[in-house]
């Protein structure tokens, strides 16, 4: 059994409600794509799937995949997951990468029409080819393993922030001239925050309900008013009528 204080400190814990409501998805879309559901398979890997922790937790790769998955599902709800699902498998069965929709060095792309995502493919990136350009490598469908050009690739997604490490290491949640909030796993616990001034979105949106107005909570806080003005936007954009 995984001890929490000790195992999960640094990888970004969420429940699959917190988890939910960054990712801007249901809780139930989110255990599904997660965990699965019923006999219905996992859409990504977990980074705690082969651990024994016996409570259901999203990390911050996790959430980073889901992200991903997201995207695709908003711009065609009819994209198969079940073959976002099969080229995660490939990436990690064939290419040793455990989460490829989070990974730096070898991005997951979608190959095929823009205007029908039904019938594209999803490729990853699997290093370069003689001539120093990307080597797209198709994961997915009946020409799996086949070399495709990267002029026809499309990114999954962007805001991700990377360092030393193979996979992303913070997102940036919401940015507005200048001031971002941003999601570290290895700050405040993975939940968004401030680098302005350190404070949690979550608090000081709460700040503002409690105190009543955007400058209450700014000097009851000791922050700018542009501080607290960006976590409410934030929290508005999370609960925004286009969220899943």
């Amino acid at each position: 059994m995984i001890s929490p204080a000790r195992n999960l400190f640094g990888i970004g814990v969420y429940t699959p409600d917190e988890a939910a409501r960054y990712a801007r998805v249901t809780t139930r879309t989110m255990n599904r794509w997660v965990f699965g559901e019923g006999e219905s398979l996992p859409v990504i890997r977990s980074q705690l799937a082969i651990s024994d922790e016996p409570a259901k937790l999203v990390t911050f790769l996790d959430f980073v995949q889901i992200l991903a998955v997201r995207q695709v599902r908003l711009r065609e709800k009819k994209f198969p997951l079940q073959r976002i699902r099969a080229a995660c498998d490939v990436a990690a069965d064939r290419y040793g990468l455990d989460y490829p929709l989070a990974a730096r060095d070898h991005r997951i792309y979608l190959f095929g029409p823009k205007d029908n995502l039904k019938l594209c493919e999803m490729v990853i990136e699997v290093g370069q080819n003689s001539e120093g350009h990307e080597r797209l490598v198709q994961l997915s469908g009946r020409k799996s393993g086949n070399v495709v050009m990267n002029e026809i690739a499309e990114p999954f997604m962007s805001r991700l922030q990377f360092g030393e490490s193979t996979f992303a290491e913070s997102y940036v949640a919401w940015e507005k001239d200048g001031r971002k909030i941003l999601m570290h796993p290895h700050k405040r616990l993975g939940e968004p925050f401030l680098p302005s001034c350190g404070y949690t979105a979550l608090a000081l949106w709460e700040a503002h309900v409690a105190e009543g107005s955007v400058e209450n909570a700014a000097e009851a806080y000791g922050v700018e008013k542009a501080d607290v003005d960006l976590a409410c936007e934030y929290f508005d954009y999370l609960t925004g009528r286009d969220a899943a």
